[in-house]
Order: structure tokens, then C-alpha cells, then sequence
């Protein structure tokens, strides 16, 4: 859709990993992700775009990318937006800027 800008996620899985969204938390190819960047905030499962049989889980396929938003509950992502394709990234951050008193180089 051409009014979509640029925009900056986090990378969650690569082609191959299994994804399950579970208690709140992310968990990838069977660990649980530590991310004190959501500020212990739940992350909501995927919509069917990306889990069709809404059990949690997922595989991500060759070629693409499953992204997700610091911000869980406020992040239009991977998780109801699908799979980003690998030449869709522009680029990488490199450095953090807020919350203030948080910048530091990445």
C-alpha cells in the first residue's frame, strides 16, 4: 500500500524460526524472549494473516521477516500486518534516542 512510510521494528524471527506468542510473551524456537524494552507490557498473539489456525504458533516462511513494535500495544506489525519481505529493509538503527536519559549508541 503506497501511504505506508518507512518505519522502525524490531526483528523478531528469521526464515525457519518458530514463533509462539504465549502468556504474554514471545517465545522463539522454544525460548522465551527476554524483553525489557516492552516494559513488561503484554504482546497480543497474531491475527490470522500470520497464525491461521490461532494456536500461538508459527513458522516463519523463506524469504520474509516477522517484525514486531517495542511498543506491543500500540504497534501495528508483523502480528496483524504479515510477514515483511526480506527486500522490503532499508536499513538498521543504530542508535536509541528516548526515552531520554536512555540514548546510547546501538
Amino acid at each position: 500500500n503506497g501511504s505506508v512510510k518507512d518505519l522502525i521494528k524490531r526483528v523478531i524471527g528469521l526464515p525457519g524460526d518458530e514463533v509462539s506468542i504465549r502468556e504474554c510473551s514471545v517465545w522463539l524456537n522454544g525460548a522465551k524472549l527476554n524483553e525489557p524494552y516492552t516494559d513488561g507490557k503484554c504482546t497480543e498473539p497474531a491475527a490470522p494473516v500470520i497464525d491461521p489456525d490461532q494456536d500461538g504458533s508459527f513458522v516463519v516462511p523463506s524469504g520474509v521477516l516477522f517484525v514486531m513494535g517495542d511498543n506491543r500495544t500500540g504497534s501495528t506489525d508483523s502480528r496483524f500486518n504479515g510477514f515483511v519481505p526480506k527486500n522490503d529493509v532499508l536499513g538498521r538503527a543504530f542508535v536509541v534516542i528516548w526515552p531520554r536519559g536512555h540514548w546510547r549508541w546501538l
